[in-house]
């Protein structure tokens, strides 16, 4: 019987693969599709140090009435379907009050705090150190009002936790990123970031490391797990596999895969759309336009665009108005062919209390998660995977506020 199976070929499932196998267990990485097919291939490639505290619903009367009216760039609802999502939602409206975002991010900060070295380890074990780059990000401002209340709030919050961070007028901004057409009132610069140029080439590093320490990979479905007797039964594309433990990192598919085993568990599906085009003025650091809610990144030669989150809908759009602006933004800003190479969708899976589900189920013997992540998996993912491993081999604890038993599974 192999020991441990590890459903979800992300960030998360791969460095969960990594650290068990490290730790001497024999692994299978499951997935039913490609590696990193999910919402690992459509990150912006920011290691988010600075993100000590997670993404809160906003809560002020006139932002959720834009938002309800199709007038937030940063958010895009799917009516009617994202009613399906009515519960959760309320969840996280009432988790999302100051003082549930500063009893998350007690949590969420020790997480962030261990991310970019847990990545670095990591990169050197897999040969992919060369892949991160410094530099940061940037916040481009077209609102005075908006540039200097965000300056001052978060200047004293990177100075409380030392985060390198630099204020940008226009015209420094505009000289420190040439290329900019409209440099806005200024941008707060976040010095302290690594940033990977190819996400996917870092993954594809870590999944290597993870074969040449002898991890296997298998295709299968999460959906199709079964239990059986004091283990699990996997059907996979090379036949039935029995294993003794699952850990599953399936991302926004997971309360798909938990209806199967009768579970339940509320979760927010933030759909983010990118297209990758080519041409335009070269773009030194990943930069956020803040009121469009567009994120650029510099990927080799081309520019990867990134829209804000979708709610509702069974799947993408074939054509996403956020995505739309966000191409205009790109091409007013640096030049670029709107007509783009590529576009992809994902999800990114997002819990009520803006805290990931680590740890062993209170359902299941055996079941393990390591999900819910959301906007950062690519940050948290070898961390993540990490304290797994050491919570399922070395009996070490893992926070209770990320603990599947506040969701009852």
């Amino acid at each position: 019987m192999t020991e441990l199976a590890i459903f979800g070929a992300g960030f998360l499932g791969v460095s969960t693969a990594i650290a068990l196998r490290m730790r001497g267990a024999q692994v299978v990485l499951i997935d039913k599709s490609d590696l990193g097919a999910g919402a690992s291939f459509g990150n912006a490639g920011i290691i988010q140090s600075e993100a000590l505290s997670p993404f809160p619903m906003p809560r002020d009367l006139p932002t959720i009435l834009r938002t309800v009216l199709g007038l937030n760039p940063n958010v895009s609802l799917r009516f009617p379907s994202v009613m399906k999502s009515s519960q959760a939602l309320a969840q996280y409206y009432f988790a999302s009050t100051d003082a549930g975002v500063a009893h998350a991010s007690k949590t969420y900060a020790g997480l962030i705090r261990q991310a970019t070295q847990a990545h670095l380890d990591l990169a050197k074990l897999s040969g992919a150190s060369e892949l991160f780059h410094t530099g940061g990000y940037r916040m481009r401002f077209t609102s005075h009002d908006d540039f200097n209340a965000y300056s001052e709030a978060h200047a004293q919050i990177a100075q409380d936790h030392d985060l390198p961070y630099r204020i940008l007028s226009s015209s420094e901004f505009a000289k420190a990123e040439t290329g900019i057409t409209d440099a806005g009132v200024g941008a707060f610069e976040w010095s302290g970031p690594l940033r990977v140029a190819k996400p996917q080439e870092l993954l594809q590093s870590y999944f290597d490391y993870f074969k040449s320490i002898g991890g296997e990979m298998a295709r299968g479905d999460a959906c199709d797990l079964q239990p059986r007797g004091q283990g699990w039964r996997v059907p996979t594309s090379t036949g039935i596999m029995d294993v003794s433990k699952v850990v599953i990192a399936t991302g926004a598919q997971t309360p798909e895969v938990l209806r199967g085993l009768d579970l339940s568990v509320p979760m927010i599906a933030k759909r983010g759309y990118h297209a990758v085009v080519q041409g335009g003025a070269a773009l030194s650091v990943p930069l956020l336009d803040v009121e469009q809610g567009v994120v650029l990144s510099p990927q080799g030669a081309d520019i990867r665009i990134h829209t804000g989150a979708e709610l509702g809908g069974a799947g993408p759009r074939k054509n996403s108005p956020q995505l739309r602006r966000a191409l205009k933004v790109a091409q007013r800003l640096f030049g670029v062919d709107p007509n783009p190479v590529s576009t992809w969708s994902g999800a990114r899976p997002c819990m009520p209390d803006m805290l990931p589900v680590m740890g062993a189920s209170t359902k299941h013997n055996g079941l393990w998660y390591n999900f819910g992540h959301g906007h950062q998996g690519l940050t948290l993912g070898p961390v993540s995977g990490r304290m797994i491993a050491e919570a399922l081999l070395e009996d070490l604890p893992l926070p209770t506020s990320l603990s599947p038993a506040r969701f009852s599974i």
